[in-house]
């Protein structure tokens, strides 16, 4: 037999399927829409030519773990100046490289050293074997300019990468509002990758970079304090004055 509802209790029943049908959940960000916001993150951080700041480092390689204050300086596309503190303020190091061209002084043993810069070099000081201009890029959450210049950038569904004909492959992943990691590939091989913490309100840079190199077993950590973007760095910020009775001498030594 079949049950015929009262007219009353029908129209309550239309009524409840035509408010299920229009209670659907809120549609995801276009992909369109969400790919242009990604791209605006991106481009915020390319106006970016230097950097200066109060660095916390955490370093640990191979099992070997080391803390110090750095006090940070970098600007596009290879100068880098570093002066690395104990945790009572006594000066470790003083490294500047300007281009093709490093200096080094090391109070402790009142010798300054001058020659031609090289990843190997700045591994030496730094604890991380990059050439100057990748590190600087890096740490503005950016790519060398030669990976720009020279790459074709790609979106995927996993994130903006940038192919070179014979060289590493790049993997730039951001969200709608923030840089979170760049990764470096060589063939499958993930040569390093960098994470950087949430964007501060107060500049839009983010306050915490995490580098990792699993071949060399490598993880340094960056917290920035007094944080500038984009200040006038003078030249001779990037030169360094022997101090009185300390020796000059050639880089080449250290080999």
């Amino acid at each position: 037999m079949i049950r015929i509802l009262p007219v009353q209790s029908a129209l309550w029943l239309g009524l409840v399927l035509l408010l299920s049908a229009c209670a659907r959940p809120p549609l995801p960000l276009p992909e369109a829409a969400s790919r242009a916001r990604q791209q605006a993150v991106w481009q915020r951080h390319q106006q970016i030519d230097s950097l200066q700041a109060l660095a916390t480092v955490r370093s640990e390689r191979a099992g070997k773990r080391w803390r110090s204050t750095q006090a940070l300086h970098v600007q596009r596309p290879g100068r880098i100046r570093l002066e690395v503190f104990r945790l009572l303020g006594q000066p470790v190091l003083d490294l500047a490289v300007d281009g093709a061209f490093m200096e080094v002084c090391v109070p402790s043993q009142q010798a300054c050293y001058n020659g031609l810069s090289s990843r190997e070099r700045i591994d030496r000081f730094t604890g991380v074997p990059l050439a100057a201009p990748d590190l600087v890029a890096l740490l503005l959450g950016q790519l060398p300019r030669a990976v720009v210049a020279l790459g074709k950038p790609r979106w995927q569904a996993d994130g903006l990468w940038w192919l070179t004909a014979d060289g590493p492959r790049y993997r730039v992943v951001l969200s709608d509002s923030a840089l979170e990691r760049i990764e470096c590939y060589q063939g499958e091989q993930l040569l390093y990758q960098v994470d950087y913490s949430a964007p501060d309100a107060a500049d839009g840079f983010p306050r915490r970079i995490v580098m990792l190199m699993p071949d060399r077993q490598l993880r340094l950590e960056l917290k920035l304090e007094e944080v500038r973007l984009n200040p006038s760095l003078p030249a001779a910020l990037f030169r360094l004055q022997v101090p009185s009775g300390s020796e000059l001498l050639p880089l080449e030594l250290l080999q």
